[in-house]
């Protein structure tokens, strides 16, 4: 029924008046017309509920009610009457006697930030006439979870350049402030994006990178070898000061710490920094993708990179809405067939200037991969993308996956929630000692990894650290949900008998047999035992919790991660891409 229908009275007049809980209380209906109260819901958090209870009374001589209460659009906001449900009512079909009252419970649930109108149309067939109630709440994002990339990689810590200018000595704990510094705000982070780089070691060791106020746990951050430069990127949980520490296990070896971005606590942090991005998967099961491969002729010409080449991707999307609300790109990196030592830095590329942070140390001979979440460029209104420049000395190729987007302004996403849990990072996966899975893996092996200690039922992600130690051929390795096949990427790539680490972004999936959260290794050469350190999750957003009420439907039984959820007419997406709007990615190189 349309909100603009008029009032008339047939027989004598009857008088019919609401009145609202927290409201204004309302006018009479006078002949012909009506005087519509108001219901003011206040300012709740997007997805979030609060129930008003609207109380209606027969003024004058009896009053029958007809179909039930409705929720009409106001003016031209039509898609915000879906933020408003009736939940329950006992006037239609009823006869008041004067002073009678009957109530109706409205429930307001925005999906959307900002002011959000509707009108309850209340009708009645004794006398004919409609009643309009105005209804307005405020939907208020929340940042908690989502990331806030720097403009550029952000040197924190320099040990060649800063200090007494020595290298860290073995078995020594560095503590960084990272609060505080360089555009990440003193409070309200819970987690920083960081590049680590090893330089010059001097023995074999590793280091590892942990929140000021826990123990060191049982963990790798960056693993290395005598004589070696290279570096990893890591997600690093803050101590309650705002600090990380570093601890070197092995001989004395430089450290380089770069920040490249940081996740929200709380919501403290929106007032001064506006909502942050949130993490969208390149594909609908959460599997990376490959988009280059120098060595590939699907690609184009099967040329090295020489020192200055630099690659370009550009991505275009379907608007300039989804093209602006990209904020930055989770990619993995590596370099292979190196005739020379050299450096990859990725940036947005554009007119953005290129940092002085690398992100890809390589060396004549070895493989080396590292994963970075790199700045968004915006070359045009529906165009974003990144570049990818090679300072080395000699030749390299270069292979690029990326794993998905960081995408602002979006109200369902993926948000970072770090590990709570006495030790951060936390091993679960360890063949040598039977965390997880025990024995090394095979040669083209795929093997499934638990996750459910540290995963909960709104986890699409493991956050953390790959480690392969000691292949007895060189090999990589491919970290997927195990939904579909086996994509044709890499995670890790590791030179028979060496030790290396990678950050990583493992895709769960649910498991019907075990009912556990699980994601697939396939390790592709030799034998090698693999080890993963968590440091948080990637969690949907809306979570479980906040749509406690949500009917949960899924393709796959008993995974609600991945089901849509309906609510109030809307459906809230489940695990689902932002590549929904995505055009296509093609690449330039000079």
């Amino acid at each position: 029924m349309s909100h603009r229908a008029i009032a008339s009275v047939l027989g004598a007049a009857a008088l019919l008046a609401a009145s609202v809980a927290g409201a204004s209380t309302a006018s009479a209906l006078a002949t012909g017309a009506t005087t519509p109260p108001t219901q003011a819901f206040g300012s709740i958090p997007v997805y979030s509920a609060v129930q008003k209870v609207i109380t209606v009374t027969a003024t004058g001589e009896a009053v029958t009610f007809g179909a039930s209460p409705t929720i009409e659009p106001a003016g031209g906001a039509l898609d915000q009457a879906d933020d408003y449900s009736v939940m329950s009512q006992n006037c239609s079909g009823v006869t008041l006697p004067m002073g009678g009252t009957c109530t109706v419970t409205v429930e307001f649930r925005p999906f959307a930030a900002g002011l959000r109108k509707a009108n309850l149309s209340i009708v009645t067939t004794s006398p004919v006439a409609t009643v309009l109630v105005a209804l307005s709440g405020t939907g208020v994002p929340n940042a908690t979870g989502t990331y806030y990339g720097l403009t550029t990689p952000t040197r924190f810590l320099d040990t060649r350049v800063s200090g007494t200018k020595a290298p860290l000595a073995a078995g020594s704990t560095t503590s960084l402030q990272v609060a505080g510094r360089s555009g990440v705000p003193a409070t309200g982070v819970s987690a920083a994006v960081i590049n680590v780089t090893a330089v010059n070691t001097a023995n074999q060791g590793f280091f590892t990178v942990f929140p000021s106020d826990k123990a060191r746990p049982t963990a790798s951050t960056i693993n290395f070898p005598i004589g070696w430069t290279g570096a990893n990127m890591a997600t690093v949980p803050l101590g309650a000061d705002g600090k990380i520490k570093l601890y070197n296990y092995g001989g004395k070896a430089h450290a380089i710490v770069d920040v490249l971005g940081w996740y929200a606590k709380d919501d403290t942090v929106r007032a001064a920094k506006g909502m942050g991005a949130q993490f969208q998967p390149t594909t609908a099961t959460g599997d990376p993708k490959r988009i280059y491969d120098s060595r590939d002729p699907f690609y184009g010409p099967v040329v090295p990179f020489r020192g200055g080449n630099y690659i370009e991707f550009n991505d275009t999307w379907d608007s300039q809405a989804s093209a602006s609300a990209v904020k930055a790109y989770a990619v993995n990196i590596t370099a292979v067939n190196a005739t020379a030592s050299g450096v990859l830095t990725a940036w947005a590329g554009g007119l953005a200037p290129k940092p002085t942070a690398s992100t890809v140390n390589y060396v004549k001979g070895t493989v080396a991969p590292n994963m970075s979440v790199v700045p968004a460029g915006h070359y045009s209104a529906t165009e974003t993308g990144f570049r990818i420049l090679d300072t080395g000395q000699g030749s390299v190729h270069i292979i690029v996956d990326v794993t998905g987007y960081y995408v602002a302004d979006d109200s369902a996403g993926m948000r970072f929630k770090p590990l709570t849990t006495a030790a951060s990072p936390r091993r679960i996966l360890d063949t040598r000692t039977g965390v997880g899975l025990s024995g090394s893996f095979g040669s083209k092996q795929t093997r499934t990894a638990p996750a459910t200690s540290v995963a909960s039922s709104d986890s699409i992600y493991v956050v953390g650290n790959t480690t392969g130690d000691k292949p007895t051929a060189r090999t990589f390795l491919t970290i997927w949900s195990g939904d579909n096949l086996r994509p044709n990427t890499s995670n890790l790539n590791v030179n028979a008998g060496a030790t290396r680490a990678v950050s990583t972004y493992a895709p769960l999936a649910f498991n019907n047999t075990t009912r556990e959260l699980t994601y697939d290794v396939y390790n592709d050469a030799g034998s090698m035992r693999v080890i993963f350190d968590a440091a948080g999750t990637l969690d949907l957003y809306p979570g479980s919790a906040l749509l406690a009420t949500a009917a949960k439907t899924s393709t796959v039984a008993g995974d609600a991660r991945t089901a849509d959820r309906t609510l109030a007419g809307r459906t809230i997406p489940g695990a689902r891409t932002f590549a929904d709007g995505h055009d296509g990615t093609t690449f330039r190189r000079n």
